[in-house]
């Protein structure tokens, strides 16, 4: 362990918790030298720790009734902080990991309690190390090569260099924003369909667009189902009244519109750089949902319904 606010901390909750604190066990636990141990522990009596030495124990200590203070979560604070615990477990072994001893940081061995529940869908164990490896490639403006899977070409793979501008969840996906040396141009790529990634350490690069002062979150704002590129086009949908609390009891993008017509259906309206998201998303709520326009949405949706009915007979 080379961080030294994180050895000091480790100290600190040993001795709170009365465990055995001696140099040569710090000096196997740190990882570290006897004169570095002795450093960390003086510094902390400046801080105004009351750490004594036990000469009969032969071990540190703190003073006769002293103890850390705990953090004192409230209810509702103890509960967020559990809810995105648990949550962020989905991230990957390491990331609970990482949470569980910020926990223990902080003091906090509670979990969430038993009537609630969350069901976390885990990230392959890759996805967790390619958002290690390309928060640090954009951190140092260094370009990635990629070999990506290209879903709607039977997972055609191909081989991509970018350069990383952002990282970004949704839907229950993580995906890199960055320009595409092949394709010369913004892209957007889906952690999932990366087969393979390497930090060309050895090459790095000046961003051809800022991503600061807000400019990546107002661009994700606008995206739907995971899309970001493409030309803005509106899409007006008609939901039978039996469907419309399923739509209204979520806001689906930023830009939508609803109103109750006088039948009883919700006109739904937003939109969206891309119609492919939007007709997978209409699909779940088939037969109870009606395309208004664009037409070519419209007819796209017929058309796949005539060959499922043709699959399906």
């Amino acid at each position: 362990m080379s961080d030294k606010f994180d050895a000091m901390m480790l100290i600190l909750n040993r001795l709170n918790r009365q465990e055995e604190v001696t140099v040569q066990s710090l000096m196997d636990e740190l990882g570290v030298g006897d004169r570095t141990v002795y450093r960390y522990i003086e510094t902390l009596r400046k801080a105004d720790y009351p750490i004594e030495y036990d000469q009969q124990r032969k071990r540190y200590t703190f003073a006769p009734g002293y103890a850390l203070g705990k953090i004192g979560l409230s209810n509702e604070e103890d509960l967020v902080f559990n809810l995105g615990r648990e949550m962020l477990r989905g991230l990957g072994g390491r990331t609970g990991k990482i949470m569980d001893g910020l926990a223990a940081k902080i003091g906090e061995k509670k979990c969430l309690p038993r009537h609630i529940l969350v069901s976390v869908r885990g990230q392959a164990p890759e996805v967790e190390r390619y958002l290690n490896e390309l928060n640090s490639a954009i951190t140092d403006f260094l370009r990635v090569r990629i070999q990506y899977k290209t879903a709607h070409r039977e997972n055609e793979e191909c081989s991509r260099v970018i350069e990383p501008g952002y990282l970004f969840f949704d839907n229950g996906s993580w995906y890199v924003r960055g320009y595409c040396r092949l394709r010369k141009e913004m892209r957007l790529f889906n952690l999932r369909q990366i087969a393979s990634l390497e930090v060309l350490h050895n090459d790095p690069f000046m961003p051809k667009q800022n991503y600061q002062d807000g400019a990546a979150a107002n661009e994700v704002a606008h995206a739907f189902g995971g899309v970001v590129d493409g030309d803005p086009v509106e899409v007006t949908l008609r939901f039978d009244k039996s469907s419309s609390p399923y739509v209204t009891r979520q806001q689906w993008h930023p830009s939508q519109k609803t109103k109750t017509l006088s039948d009883g259906r919700l006109e739904f309206s937003m939109i969206v750089p891309s119609l492919l998201p939007v007709k997978r998303w209409v699909y779940q709520f088939l037969p109870n949902v009606e395309v208004v326009k664009p037409k070519e949405l419209k007819d796209e949706v017929v058309k796949e319904l005539q060959v499922a009915v043709k699959k399906n007979k």
